[in-house]
C-alpha cells in the first residue's frame, strides 16, 4: 500500500523518512522505498545508494541522521 502511495505521488519520501518509527516502515529496504518512487528503477535506485553511501541491506529505521539529511534532498 505504502509503495503504491509512494509511485501515484499521494506520499513524499520525506514523508516516509518522518514516519520511520512505524514498524512497517522502519522495516522497508531503503532500495524498496527509492524503486517505489516514479522515475526510479533498480540501477537508478543503486546508484543513488551508492552515492549517498548507503548499504544496499540498509532499513528505513537504520539510516542515520546524515544518511537521511542527503537522502531527502
Amino acid at each position: 500500500e505504502l509503495k503504491g502511495e509512494l509511485k501515484s505521488g499521494k506520499l513524499t519520501l520525506k514523508d516516509v523518512l518522518s514516519r520511520s518509527g512505524d514498524d512497517i516502515v522502519g522495516k522497508m529496504k531503503v532500495s524498496n522505498v527509492l524503486e517505489s518512487l516514479p522515475g526510479v528503477g533498480k540501477v537508478r535506485a543503486q546508484k543513488l545508494m551508492e552515492e549517498l553511501d548507503i548499504s544496499a541491506s540498509r532499513r528505513v529505521r537504520g539510516l542515520g541522521a546524515k544518511q537521511r539529511e542527503k537522502f531527502k534532498k
